[in-house]
């Protein structure tokens, strides 16, 4: 068959811009259009493919970094690769902001297969199709620590920079050692030591939990004028 300058040649298959296309391939593999059904058929089986001549799934691309669009404006997005949830973003050498953007803004929940771990970002304001900055802003670990702004969380949950809050509760087994006067110096909670050093005045100077070390200068009052953490 002659193909028209408005039909698509794809390897061994085309498909027509327009009206009803019925097109045996080889064996049981052929393609079909009738405007509002495009596929493949495999054995029977409607399966849509891009970049292999036979799919094994329902939809299987493999041929772009961006695999899926859903939407006209603010579209989500599907990235094979580097398996990610694209929210008015796409990844064609970089990422780049959906379609209809017009100083809008755009976030990612991306996967790491080499390190199981979950990255949340987000983008600064940018138009359709231009460049997208993407920083990352959250972090779940394969080892199930939390961490905001940090890639490296050493607790279950750490944050980089003040929290607010209301109604902490300290629910964790703890056993408490003291001195011979009575002051704590040391707590063992679940999974971990903290450990006090103590002043001849029992004023604390300085805690340690094994990972960082909390020190507190004293003026001649024994106020503490300042908190440095290593």
């Amino acid at each position: 068959m002659t193909l028209a300058t408005e039909d698509f040649l794809f390897g061994e298959t085309f498909m027509h811009k327009h009206g009803v296309c019925d097109v045996s391939d080889v064996g049981t593999n052929y393609l079909k259009l009738d405007q509002t059904t495009p596929q493949i058929i495999t054995g029977g089986s409607p399966i849509f493919s891009a970049g292999m001549y036979v799919p094994g799934y329902l939809f299987n691309d493999t041929d772009s970094a961006t695999n899926g669009k859903f939407g006209d404006v603010y579209p989500m997005y599907i990235i094979s690769n580097f398996p990610a949830f694209a929210m008015n973003a796409y990844f064609l050498g970089g990422w780049k902001f959906g379609a209809g953007s017009v100083g809008d803004y755009a976030g990612v929940v991306n996967f790491s297969p080499k390190t199981g771990d979950f990255v949340w970002q987000t983008s600064d304001a940018g138009n359709a199709d231009a460049a997208a900055t993407m920083t990352r802003r959250m972090r779940l670990t394969n080892a199930g620590r939390f961490a905001v702004g940090l890639d490296n969380p050493s607790y279950l949950t750490e944050v980089a920079g003040p929290v607010a809050g209301y109604g902490f509760v300290d629910t964790s087994p703890k056993t408490i050692t003291r001195n011979g006067d009575g002051f704590i110096t040391s707590k063992a909670l679940t999974g971990r030591t903290i450990t006090y050093t103590r002043d001849a005045s029992n004023y604390i100077t300085s805690k340690t939990d094994g990972i960082r070390t909390w020190t507190y200068p004293r003026n001649a009052s024994n106020q503490i004028t300042a908190v440095a953490v290593a």
